[in-house]
């Protein structure tokens, strides 16, 4: 029986889970946290689906297979990869006011996410660290930055709105890349569902498909490159299309 392991991308899916899933309130974890554990039953599902066909098109020809009716058993384990988010106290770039992070909105909602995720079933999290730039930790948001560089605006025109903290996590894909190698030589699931929009994850996917592994990328309906389905085994988004005819 196949042995599935779900690797969600944390960043990436808080991105995209509100633009393909209308009904998740932004920043409600009891939303969040369902839709998670939607997206895992749909993959499982859909897997199950695909081995029925499999072993039932084989068995036609005399072969003797026994399918699982319980498609949850499918599931060894899913894997939640985030980072702690910033800690930090700065001020802000042209008002000069306090800006303490810890004290946002996004800062309790995701240590409040990782709680309930240790309480889930089945679900492991793996947390990587938040940095920030020492010398300076705030830059200009691209339009803005368009702007200043086709004179439209000036560096007087600018608000606190113009400006993002260079934020970057460290450690996250280095753990997902470990865990779909150790998974895979130890055996312990044969299926690796990836949940992301980039390509950090291939040289683990390339490893583990060594292992006679299959790999399927779900990006959540944001296009991905064409190269990138040499490195798969599948492509599907377990959340419908939200640009599909209703």
């Amino acid at each position: 029986m196949d042995k599935v392991a779900n690797l969600i991308d944390g960043g990436f899916y808080l991105k995209r889970v509100y633009a393909v899933r209308p009904d998740v309130k932004w920043n409600c974890l009891d939303n969040v946290v369902h839709s998670m554990e939607q997206l895992v039953r749909g993959h499982l599902k859909k897997l199950s689906e695909i081995q029925q066909f499999r072993f039932h098109k084989s068995d036609d020809r005399g072969g003797n297979f026994m399918v699982e009716p319980n498609w949850y058993a499918q599931h060894y384990r899913s894997f939640y990869y985030d980072a702690y988010p910033l800690n930090k106290n700065t001020v802000k770039p042209i008002s000069k006011e306090r800006k303490d992070f810890k004290s946002s909105d996004t800062y309790e909602f995701r240590q409040n996410l990782f709680k309930e995720l240790r309480k889930k079933r089945s679900f492991a999290l793996r947390l990587g660290e938040t940095k920030a730039t020492q010398d300076y930790i705030w830059h200009l948001k691209p339009k803005s930055l368009k702007d200043l560089v086709n004179n439209k605006r000036t560096f007087s025109d600018f608000s606190d709105e113009d400006f993002l903290p260079s934020i970057r996590q460290k450690g996250v894909d280095m753990r997902l890349g470990l865990d779909m190698a150790s998974i895979a030589l130890k055996k312990q699931a044969n299926i690796f569902v990836i949940v992301t929009g980039d390509a950090d994850f291939v040289p683990a996917a390339k490893l583990v498909r060594r292992e006679g592994c299959q790999v399927i990328l779900d990006p959540m309906w944001q296009n991905v490159s064409d190269d990138l389905h040499e490195h798969i085994d599948g492509l599907y988004s377990s959340f419908k299309n939200p640009n599909s005819a209703k």
